[in-house]
């Protein structure tokens, strides 16, 4: 019997929002940059200013806030990420999850050196119960397994 071929297809922004106005963003890392200068100008330590000269530089520089836009497709050879192909051989299983503002898949990789990743599932191109059912066919659905840290980062960064 032949399996049925499928084909899922979206496109999406890597994030949504970025925390440039949030005042305990600015509060935490102007916390860190300014407490790393102080440090080096006490001690003379003249590469903890670099660090914290090139903290503000990546916190105020707008091209780390752009967000881009990716193309999502699902298919019976794995998913394809702005054309970049996973085959399903390279993961064990997958989650479903949300933050505030979105769900995302995260994909659980086979090999324990690598890190997971999420994809962010456009509630208005597709529904995630069938990118749910789709993924079933391929991987095993676990419950909890995406890290805090990970949770935590699509928090700030929906």
């Amino acid at each position: 019997m032949e399996e049925e071929k499928f084909e899922i297809k979206w496109v999406t922004y890597n994030f949504i929002s970025h925390p440039f106005g949030d005042l305990v963003w600015h509060l935490i890392t102007g916390f860190f940059a300014g407490a790393f200068i102080l440090y080096s100008v006490l001690t003379s330590d003249y590469w903890a200013m670099v660090v914290g000269i090139l903290s503000f530089i990546f916190f105020f520089h707008p091209v780390f806030y752009d967000p881009k836009l990716m193309e999502i497709k699902i298919n019976n050879e794995g998913i394809t990420i702005d054309g970049k192909l996973y085959g399903w051989h390279e993961f064990d299983g997958f989650e479903i999850f949300s933050s505030h503002l979105r769900d995302y898949v995260y994909l659980v990789p086979h090999s324990r050196f690598k890190m997971g990743f999420d994809i962010p599932i456009e509630d208005f191109f597709v529904d995630k119960e069938e990118v749910r059912k789709k993924l079933n066919i391929y991987l095993d659905e676990y419950k909890n397994i995406v890290p805090p840290l990970h949770q935590f980062f699509r928090a700030i960064f929906p």
